[in-house]
């Protein structure tokens, strides 16, 4: 199979890591970096529209895809491959059948890990025979009327949509957060397949992505209305998040 791997980013650093991982642990795939605001790859002419942005770079990607690729991810910057069972283990899956591969929700309520009844990979890996990939009409999300979270988040839509046609779908696992092998005691999901084994094929830290360190001023703000700001302990909490997992994943990649 031919691999094109869609990463749609507005972070630089995260883009980084992720395409670095990729280039280590599968070579052979191709990396279209989608520009939404990372200032790397080609300009999506509809960033900037916010919670839409990840779902038009989808879009965007597939209308000038080549056709020499049958095999597409969509892939998140905030996840990295940590491993090079990751390609052959998307590829071995739907080589025997199923046209989606992914993970699970590694967070998130219960009527966003399964919608409608049924269990839906995540969009941050989400893994499509090209065929499927080119017939799903729709990777937006949908906010529904007096709900305050995405049951439909993005890609959700897709998977519906290929389920409805009786298409397979193959859902895998992540350790409990916070306990994998790889990323101990952060709480970033770790995703493995228990067919093939422990080992951790891909991480997604989902939840920091946007708090990376702002100006040094404003920063000094921020630790000292910490003393008394919920909100401010909660970024604090975020971006050291973030910056733990950069940098644990510039160690396993091999980046500095």
């Amino acid at each position: 199979m031919t691999t094109a791997v869609i990463i749609a980013s507005a972070h630089h650093d995260l883009l980084r890591l992720a395409t670095g991982s990729i280039n280590r642990f599968a070579p052979e795939a191709d990396v279209i970096a989608i520009d939404n605001g990372s200032g790397v790859g080609a300009k999506n002419p509809r960033a900037g529209c916010g919670a839409d942005d990840h779902a038009s770079a989808i879009h965007f990607a597939r209308s000038f895809l080549p056709p020499k690729y049958d095999h597409v991810v969509v892939f998140d910057d905030d996840a990295l491959v940590t491993s090079e069972r990751w390609l052959p283990t998307l590829q071995s899956y739907h080589r025997t059948g199923y046209g989606v591969v992914g993970g699970v929700r590694h967070r998130g309520l219960p009527d966003q890990i399964a919608v409608d009844g049924v269990l839906v990979p995540h969009a941050h890996c989400l893994s499509f025979t090209r065929g499927l990939f080119d017939l799903v009409p729709t990777f937006y999300s949908e906010k529904e009327p007096g709900l305050r979270y995405l049951r439909y988040d993005t890609g959700v839509h897709a998977c519906l949509f290929l389920h409805g046609q009786c298409c397979e779908m193959k859902v895998l696992p992540h350790y409990p957060v916070g306990t994998g092998p790889l990323f101990r005691a952060l709480a970033v999901g770790e995703y493995y397949d228990p067919v093939n084994g422990p080992e951790t094929l891909w991480v997604h830290l989902g939840r920091g992505t946007s708090f990376a360190p702002d100006h040094p001023v404003r920063e000094w703000i921020r630790q000292v209305t910490a003393l008394w700001s919920p909100r401010s302990q909660k970024i604090l909490r975020r971006q050291n998040l973030r910056a733990a997992y950069l940098a644990r994943g510039r160690d396993l990649v091999g980046l500095r």
